[in-house]
């Protein structure tokens, strides 16, 4: 009798080891499918973040550099088309907000003109081939100047020299978007190509846009002088 209970309490050990063995063996399943999950979905995110910013991007760049307008008129009466969201608002945003007081262009050496003074966020709404692929998107954009005037706004020369004062300006775009922790910027520059109209002769003649989204501060601009932007380069 003393040697069977011997051998009950041997194979309950037993029993116990094994149910061990096979709960960390389970458990050790557990963590790989946990772990190959969230690789999985941290690669899926990263991959969606990376694609969202790609569209984003080509998308910004056809609102930038799309609007040619052959003569003056063409642009006012594009001008009238824009609402704080819609119609070329980004290109006017541009247009009457750089190269202005109110918004300094980006130097690392110059005081008054670092990342906290120079860079302006938007909110952008997404296409639909964005729209669900990230849970986030954040569009940041400053202005380089090149060897011009020093004096952003150039009134003091009654506009017969602002072309002139305008080259070599570089607008950077950068677009960011977020899902799941992980994230993807791509970074875009173009180039101002400055002219004149050849439709306005009164090179002192200003223009301003009356809209508080587009144009919060009521910049002027002078109308004789015509812009493009043309891509340069995508990182």
């Amino acid at each position: 009798m003393r040697l069977k209970k011997d051998n009950k309490g041997a194979a309950m050990i037993v029993a116990l080891v094994v149910m061990t063995v096979l709960m960390v063996f389970c458990l050790s399943l557990l963590l790989v499918v946990y772990s190959l999950y969230t690789s999985t979905l941290k690669k899926n995110s990263a991959l969606q973040c990376k694609e969202a910013c790609k569209t984003m991007s080509f998308e910004l760049q056809s609102e930038l550099t799309e609007p040619e307008y052959a003569d003056y008129e063409s642009q006012r009466a594009a001008k009238e088309g824009v609402t704080d969201t819609g119609g070329d608002s980004l290109w006017f945003y541009i247009r009457y907000n750089i190269w202005q007081d109110s918004w300094p262009y980006y130097s690392s050496t110059e005081k008054g003109h670092g990342k906290d003074k120079a860079y302006r966020y938007f909110t952008i709404a997404p296409s639909e081939d964005v729209a669900g692929m990230v849970e986030d998107i954040k569009v940041c954009i400053y202005w380089e100047k090149g060897d011009g005037d020093p004096d952003v706004s150039g009134q003091e020369n009654d506009g017969i020299n602002i072309p002139g004062q305008r080259i070599d300006t570089i607008l950077h775009v950068i677009v960011t978007c977020s899902k799941n922790k992980q994230s993807y910027s791509i970074e875009t520059e173009y180039a101002l190509m400055a002219g004149e109209y050849a439709d306005i002769t009164d090179k002192t003649e200003e223009d301003i846009m009356l809209n508080n989204g587009v144009n919060p501060y009521n910049n002027s601009i002078y109308k004789f002088e015509k812009w493009q932007w043309v891509f340069s380069e995508r990182e």
